[in-house]
This record gives C-alpha cells, structure tokens and sequence, in this order.
C-alpha cells in the first residue's frame, strides 16, 4: 500500500496476518451489535451511517452545495436548503446555527459521505475502511517506536491488534478508526519532524494536518496527546539528562498557562469547562422528556407519568403535571438553568422535543463546583471507574465480560509498572510519556463520561501505552518460532 505497510523488520506476511486477524472483528462487531441491539442500524453506528448518506446524497441532488459542505463553507441553519432537504432529520450533524467549523462528528460523516460513492449503501464497506484507518494508524504507532522495541516488534504490534476494545471498537462505523489513524498520523510525523529532524514538505505538511484534526476530532483524546507529544519529543530530541523531570514541569507549566489564558479569553477555566461537559452527560445519562415552546425549553425527568401527552396531532404535543420538578430555560438565555419544584403551570403545552432514556450504567462521580478542590477529589475516583469497572463480580451482559478481561489487563499492567519499578527498571524518561498520556486521558473520561458504555470505547484508544511501558521495561523478546515466520531474515 504505496510502502506504507512496508517494513525492514516485519514482513508481508506478518502485515497480512495481522490485518486478518483486525478484520474479523468485523464479524464480531456486527453480531454483537446484533444479539444486543438488533443490529448495526441503531445507536452511534448506525446514525453516523444514515447521516453520511444524508450527507452524500446532496451530491446528486446540487454538487455545488455538496462540495461547499464538504470543506465547511455550506449554509447549514434552519430554513436553508441543504437544512430543509437533508439534514434536518439527521441525528449527528450539529445543526446549531453558527456552531464551529467542525462539529466532533463531522469530519467522520463528511468522509464516509465520500465512501458512498463506492459503498452503494453497504455498510460493511463502510467498516472496512473504518478497519483499515485504524490498522494503518497502528502501522504508525509502530515505527514512531520502533527504535526502542528491538526484537520485541511481534509484541509490540499485539498490543495494539489484539487489545479486546481496540480490536472490536475499531471495526465499526465509529469514531475510533478514523481516531487511532490520527493517532498514528500524530506521533509518526512528530518524530520526523522533532526528533529526526526531517523537514521534507510532506512531513511538515503531514504534521500541520495532524495538529489542526487534534483540534477537531475527538478533542477529549487528540488534545491531550498532542499537547503531550509536542511536549516530550521536543524536550526528548536532545540527550540531555532529566529529560522525564524536564518534561513533568514544563507540562505543568504548559497547564498554568493554558488555564490561566483561557480564563482571560473566555472567562473560563479548566475546570469550569470540565463542569459543564460533566454536567451536561450527566444530564443525558439521567435522560428526559424534552420540551419546547416558543419562549422555553424544559427538561421533564424520564417518566410519563409526569407529563400529559397529546399524539392526536404530527407534532406530539405535552403539558406538565401539577407537583412535578422539572429544570427550563429561556431561548433567549440558553446557558442559565432554572429549577422548578413543584409545578403549578398546568395549563402550558408544549412541543415534545425529543426523549431520552435513563442510563443504568451511569456512575455518580463527585460532582465538580468549578474549584480545582472538586477536581483532585474527583481524580482517585476517575482512576479507579476507567481501569476497575466493571470487574468479574459486575458482570451483566456479554459486553462486561470483555470489559472485566480488559480491566484484569489493565490492573496486571499496573501491578507490572509497580513491580519494574520498584526493580529499578523504570528509569527511561519514555515511561514518564506513556503513563502521562494514559493517565490525562483516564482521568479526563472518568470525570466527565462517568458511563461503562463511554469508558469501554473511550479508553481503549490509550491503554495500549500502559503494556509499551511494561514491555519497555522487560527483558522479553519475540518468540523465536513467530520471529523466523513474521520476520526478514536480517529481522530475526
């Protein structure tokens, strides 16, 4: 593939294996989906495919507006064409007027609208690409790392192929594919151009794209890393001594600013930004009937008991029941929530907007208050819910059961860290990278997507580096048998 499963140590049939054994994954995500969901056609996967034709299909219908949409120049708000015509029923397209030039979403629908042009509506063609992002962007991780991993390369590559929420999450029509290709795009032409000092215009080009898409897909991981990854390999590209110490005060340095000139910006800081995003998924996660009017929009608890419902008419219509609580705001004041109690305003119909069920796999983590105190305290709690939830004893689906295998991973890895370090074999400033990003990106899910089902896809995506770290500190090296099969013969 235009060399870039091309390898000096590994050979072609090592990268066919390997993909093979990625692929059928897809076979498992669909039944999964299946046994569980009824099918791929619901939750995340099936919307972000069903938008992506919305999307495609403008092509056939004004190309003009099809292209100005794919670069983010389309007019999008209500009452517009491609609004009225398309998207108003999608699901996953941010139709807020004046939203940002990428929703978190977008970038993912905007690429498979592209692979409709050849998928003729399969969704499995779909997956495949999704797969094949995904592999190409462990290939990346790989030879960003290569150099450290000597004859540890076969192992090297299992973590990121045969990790359980890699390999399965991976393989549907999701965020995380296209998320693992930016991570590798991200770390592989940052070690060009920081450590290797390779200034071609394909890498410059390459790593300007990674940085600009950590901005835009997938902020809660991408963000992170990037920060962590410019960080290090800039601190790392010299062989000076405490590069690992070095790096831990300019990263807190990097956060001292970065809050300080966010509070100065937008008169918010970490923190605070950090509650809202905990906040509004608890909300979700609690669910709720959603109500509009032209003056108010009212979030009722998840009960129909609470609310009078009218379907005689297109648009289900709903008043409020006396004594019920219920949280509103006004349009014109959309950030200030109100809490009712007790309601006496029977008389009030609305627009029932739309309703979401309650969660049941939802923690309840402390709860922030917008003060660096509430976020500490919330740290230990985060650790523990994305590397020991759900465990054997919490099992109550299939589902839970890979996660409780992937938690007994991640406890065994932890227990590996603690015991190399205490033989003193952790002193290569790389742990300090791989345990930093692993941990950003725990404690960030932990406490704002305090959820199972959020953890289980968001994590995977990190927990690889816990095991490179591990793997760093062995003395382990490829098995002999798998080296003469997988390897060039200059390789083994």
């Amino acid at each position: 593939m235009f060399g870039i499963l091309k390898d000096e140590t590994l050979n072609s049939k090592f990268f066919l294996t390997a993909f093979l054994v990625k692929a059928l994954a897809l076979i498992a995500f669909y039944n999964v989906y299946t046994m569980l969901y009824g099918g791929v056609n619901y939750l995340d996967s099936g919307n972000f495919f069903r938008d992506s034709k919305a999307i495609h299909d403008i092509a056939g219908s004004n190309f003009g507006e099809f292209l100005k949409l794919m670069f983010g120049f389309q007019d999008d708000s209500k009452g517009s064409y491609i609004f009225n015509n398309f998207l108003e029923p999608t699901t996953t397209w941010d139709k807020t007027a004046g939203g940002i030039f990428y929703n978190d979403a977008r970038p993912l629908l905007r690429f498979h609208a592209l692979i409709h042009f050849i998928s003729f509506g399969n969704y499995f063609v779909h997956a495949l690409f999704s797969c094949l992002l995904s592999f190409i962007g462990i290939n990346w991780i790989y030879k960003t790392f290569k150099d450290m991993f000597s004859g540890k390369e076969i192992y090297f590559f299992a973590c990121w192929i045969l990790f359980p929420g890699i390999w399965f999450w991976t393989a549907g029509l999701l965020k995380e594919g296209p998320a693992l290709f930016l991570m590798g795009l991200l770390l592989v032409t940052s070690k060009r151009i920081l450590i290797d000092k390779k200034y071609s215009v394909k890498n410059v080009t390459l790593f300007l794209i990674s940085i600009v898409m950590s901005v835009l897909y997938k902020q809660y991981l991408m963000v992170p890393l990037c920060v962590v990854t410019l960080l290090f390999f800039s601190i790392s590209r010299g062989s000076g001594k405490n590069v690992g110490i070095k790096f831990l005060i300019a990263f807190l340095g990097i956060l001292f600013i970065g809050n300080w000139s966010m509070k100065q910006l937008f008169q918010k800081d970490i923190v605070t930004v950090l509650s809202h995003r905990q906040r509004d998924f608890l909300d979700v996660s609690n669910g709720g009937i959603f109500l509009t009017s032209p003056d108010k929009f009212v979030r009722v608890p998840f009960d129909y008991n609470l609310v009078r419902l009218d379907s005689s008419q297109k648009q289900i219509k709903a008043k409020v029941k006396a004594g019920v609580n219920y949280w509103y705001c006004e349009n014109a004041t959309i950030l200030d929530t109100v809490f009712v109690k007790n309601n006496l305003d029977t008389t009030t119909v609305y627009d029932v907007s739309y309703v979401i069920p309650k969660s049941y796999s939802t923690f309840q983590p402390p709860i922030l208050n917008n003060t660096w105190t509430s976020f500490f305290k919330a740290i230990p709690f985060a650790i523990y819910i994305t590397s020991a939830k759900p465990l054997f004893i919490d099992i109550r689906n299939p589902m839970d059961i890979v996660s409780s295998i992937e938690n007994l991973i991640i406890i065994l890895s932890i227990s590996g860290l603690l015991f190399y370090a205490f033989k003193g074999r952790s002193k290569d400033p790389w742990h300090v990278y791989f345990i930093t990003i692993t941990l950003v990106i725990l404690i960030l899910i932990g406490i704002t997507s305090p959820n199972l089902g959020a953890i289980q896809r968001y994590r995977s995506l990190v927990i690889p580096f816990i095991m490179l770290s591990i793997l760093l500190s062995s003395t382990i090296k490829d098995n002999e048998k798998l080296g003469n099969f997988f390897k060039n013969r200059e390789g083994v």
